[in-house]
C-alpha cells in the first residue's frame, strides 16, 4: 500500500469522536464512520490511488495492531486523525510508526492541529508533517509531488530541527472538486447510534463551515462556508443507497445553513423517493415550518440544534445569535410533523453563574426536548473562546485529555469553580432525565423492539455516567 489512512485507537470503553472537528469520548453505544479519512479516500481514488482505511477506534483495536499492518504494508505516507482530547494518545501511532520505519511519513489533520500547528510538532518528535488546509487537498498533492514537502501548500513539516510553514494552498470553493466519500471501504456491521431509526449506516456532509461565527465554535478554523452542489451530493445519497445503507447522518454544523440550498436538495430527495431515514443537526433561525415539513417527507427523523444557554449576556458575548423562545415553538413544531429534537446546552461559557446555569436547566425541562446533552465548555486552541480563558489565566490544567465536554472544565473562574461546573452538569443530566415522566414517556413512545433495545441500553450507560464522581468513580 502507498497510503495508509487511520483512524487511532480509543481511549475509553466507547471510542472517541475526532469526526470532522469533534472532540470528547462517547458515553454511550455509539460508532460512526470515519468521514474525513473516506473523503481523503475518495479524492484519492480521482488520481488513481487507492488507499487503505483502518478504523482502530471502533474495532477497539491497539497501537500495535496497526504497527502490524504498517509492517505488512510497508506504506510510505500514514495518515491520522486526532483531536484535542485524544491527541498525545494519537502521538503514539506515529512514535510507533517510526520505531518501524524512519522513511513512512507521519501525517495528522484536526481542528486542533489548525489551532496549535507548530505547539503539536515542537511536543511530538515523531511527527513529520501538520495539516492546516484542507486535508483532501493537501494529502493529494503529496502524493501528485512524490513526497516533496516543499512543493506541498497547507502544512507545517520538520525539517531536521527547523519547522517550516508552507504557504496556504489555493482555496477549493467548490466542493465538489473532493468527490465521494469511499463508503464502500467500510464495514458498514461496525457503525451504530442509538439516535438511528434503522441499520446500517453511515455518515456524511455537504458544507464545511457555518454561517455563524460563535466564539467557542471551531467551525471557526474551516474558513468560510463552503457547500458542495446539490447535484453532487445527491449523487453520494445514490450511492450510499445502492450500497444497502438505511440510515444517514448528516453531521454538517448546520444542515440548513443556505435554506435555499436546502430546499433544493429536500424537494430532489422526495422526487426520487429516497428511501433513506436521516438525521442532522441545524441552526434554529434557519428552520421553519415548511422546511420541517420537507425535512420530513425527505426522510427524516430527527434534529438537533444548539442552545448552549439561555442567559441573554452569554448568548451575546459568545455570538450565539438563538432565539430561546424560537426554539421552544420549533420544539413543537417538529413534534408536530413527527420527528424528535435534540437540544444541545453546555455550562462554563465566560459569564455563567450559577443562576444562569439553572435558567438553562429550568428551559431544558420545559422545552418538550426528547433528549439533551449538558457538555461542560471545553476550549479548543484556535479559537476565542480558548484565548479568552488563557488571556486571564483561567486555566487550571494543560493536559490535553482533560479537555473534554463529558469531564470538569480545565478552567476555573474566581465566581465559579471547574467542580461546580461539572456538579452542576451531572446534576442537570439527572434532572432531565430521571423525571417519573420523561421515563414514562419514553417507555410508551417505543415503537419497535429496535427502540426498546436502544432505550435499555442508552438508560444502563445514563445511569453509569450520571451517578459518577468528577474522576469517574462510581458513587
Amino acid at each position: 500500500m502507498e497510503v495508509l489512512l487511520i483512524e487511532p485507537p480509543p481511549t475509553s470503553k466507547f471510542g472517541n469522536m475526532r469526526q470532522f472537528g469533534s472532540i470528547g469520548t462517547y458515553k454511550a453505544r455509539i460508532a460512526y464512520p470515519p468521514i474525513d479519512l473516506m473523503k481523503i479516500a475518495g479524492y484519492l481514488r480521482k488520481f488513481g490511488v487507492e488507499p487503505t482505511i483502518y478504523d482502530a477506534n471502533t474495532l477497539k483495536t491497539t497501537t500495535e495492531d496497526i504497527a502490524k499492518l504498517v509492517e505488512k504494508g510497508s506504506p510510505r505516507l500514514v495518515v491520522f486523525t486526532t483531536s484535542t482530547t485524544t491527541l498525545n494518545h494519537d502521538m503514539k501511532v506515529a512514535k510507533r510508526i517510526k520505531e518501524i520505519s524512519k522513511d513512512v511519513l507521519t501525517a495528522t489533520f484536526g481542528a486542533h492541529i489548525k489551532g496549535a500547528p507548530v505547539q503539536t510538532l515542537k511536543e511530538n518528535p515523531y511527527l513529520d508533517i501538520a495539516i492546516y488546509g484542507d486535508q483532501e487537498h493537501v494529502i493529494k498533492e503529496l502524493v501528485m509531488q512524490d513526497y516533496k514537502l516543499s512543493e506541498v501548500g497547507g502544512i507545517y513539516y520538520r525539517k531536521g530541527s527547523e519547522i517550516i510553514k508552507n504557504n496556504p494552498h489555493s482555496s477549493v470553493l467548490n466542493l465538489d472538486e473532493y468527490g465521494i466519500a469511499a463508503h464502500d471501504l467500510i464495514d458498514p456491521k461496525l457503525y451504530h447510534d442509538p439516535f438511528a431509526k434503522r441499520s446500517p449506516l453511515t455518515i456524511t456532509y455537504g458544507q464545511i463551515g457555518c454561517v455563524n461565527k460563535c466564539t467557542y465554535c471551531m467551525s471557526t478554523l474551516y474558513g468560510s462556508l463552503r457547500f458542495r452542489s446539490v447535484p453532487h451530493f445527491l449523487e453520494e445519497i445514490r450511492f450510499i443507497k445502492k450500497l444497502g445503507f438505511k440510515e444517514v447522518f448528516f453531521i454538517d454544523c448546520g444542515f440548513t445553513n443556505n435554506p435555499e440550498w436546502a430546499d433544493m436538495l429536500f424537494n430532489s430527495m422526495i422526487r426520487e423517493s429516497i428511501n433513506l431515514t436521516w438525521w442532522c443537526l441545524s441552526r434554529a433561525d434557519r428552520l421553519n415550518e415548511e422546511r420541517l415539513g420537507k425535512m420530513k417527507k425527505a426522510g427524516c427523523h430527527s434534529i438537533g440544534m444548539g442552545v448552549e444557554s439561555v442567559d441573554p449576556d452569554i448568548i451575546e458575548r459568545v455570538r450565539k445569535n438563538v432565539d430561546t423562545q424560537h426554539v421552544l415553538n420549533l420544539v413543537r413544531m417538529i413534534h408536530k410533523y413527527d420527528m424528535r429534537v435534540l437540544l444541545y446546552f453546555q455550562f462554563g461559557l465566560p459569564g455563567e453563574t450559577r443562576e444562569t446555569m439553572q435558567n438553562t436547566l429550568n428551559f431544558a425541562l420545559k422545552s418538550g426536548a426528547d433528549l439533551v446533552t449538558f457538555g461542560t465548555a471545553t476550549p479548543v486552541p484556535g479559537t476565542q473562546f480558548y484565548d479568552y480563558i488563557k488571556k486571564n489565566n483561567y486555566f487550571i490544567t494543560k493536559d490535553w485529555s482533560k479537555f473534554d465536554p463529558t469531564l470538569p472544565p480545565v478552567y476555573s473562574y474566581p465566581h465559579l469553580s471547574s467542580e461546580e461546573i461539572f456538579e452542576f452538569s451531572q446534576y442537570a443530566y439527572r434532572a432531565f432525565y430521571m423525571r417519573p415522566s420523561y421515563v414514562l414517556k419514553r417507555f410508551i413512545s417505543q415503537r419497535s423492539f429496535h427502540d426498546f433495545k436502544n432505550n435499555i441500553e442508552n438508560f444502563i450507560n445514563l445511569a453509569g455516567r450520571l451517578f459518577t464522581t468528577k474522576d469517574n468513580k462510581a458513587l
